[in-house]
């Protein structure tokens, strides 16, 4: 819809990650004009992000952010703006709500903010959020294989969270200094929801050796 506005958006795969986006795009003076926040996504919602983005040292003068929910009660309202947003747009969306919020909320690109946060990479809570995505990783690939509790019961079920979690990973290891690992997930994943291999023990054993050895590599 954005893209049929003229717009140019780019997606965000969860929380950590779009906190992340945002963080890294003020740094290096490319600031986003607009954010369009979903409320429940992987990692953190989007309360918790807008509330991040804010005390990170993001003002709503500097970025405005519109909630996306199917939520629309006052109280969720409320709680939106409490968080730091600016406005609520109630899914399903309209393109005329849509072509109008961004209107009138986005600013348009200035250059360098005259303070620009950490990025990313020196958040302490953020780089402790990405640690934990990078064990869920590996731990999903231990289940998979029979390990760190026992055989699994749903092989499905085991695969299907080792490619989530890959998703997850894909999205954010560039922005903490880990651009191979990122992409050794991206390509993972991506052979996984082709079926390539899909449940066999010598596929994830090399899985988890390529993400191993990404992952102990310095920044």
């Amino acid at each position: 819809m954005l893209t049929r506005l003229g717009y140019d958006p780019v997606i965000a795969r969860g929380g950590i990650e779009a906190i992340a986006m945002v963080q890294d795009a003020a740094t290096h003076g490319n600031p986003f004009g607009l954010v369009l926040m979903d409320m429940q996504m992987p990692d953190i919602d989007g309360l918790v992000a807008t509330q991040r983005i804010r005390q990170g040292g993001i003002a709503p003068t500097t970025l405005p952010i519109i909630a996306l929910t199917a939520n629309a009660y006052a109280s969720d309202i409320e709680a939106c703006r409490a968080a730091g947003m600016q406005d609520h747009l109630a899914k399903p969306v309209r393109l005329s709500a849509l072509d109008h919020a961004v209107r009138r909320w986005a600013i348009p690109p200035t250059g360098v903010p005259t303070e620009a946060p950490l990025p990313a990479s020196a958040d302490p809570e953020l780089i402790a959020q990405f640690e934990a995505r990078v064990q869920r990783t590996f731990t999903a690939l231990d289940i998979a294989l029979g390990e760190n509790g026992g055989p699994t019961t749903d092989p499905k079920r085991a695969i299907d969270d080792v490619q989530e979690a890959l998703h997850l990973l894909a999205g954010t290891a560039a922005f903490f200094g880990k651009a191979d690992l990122g992409t050794i997930a991206a390509d993972l994943d991506e052979q996984l929801g082709a079926g390539h291999h899909i449940g066999t023990a010598a596929f994830l054993q090399a899985a988890r050796a390529q993400l191993r050895a990404a992952a102990a590599e310095s920044v």
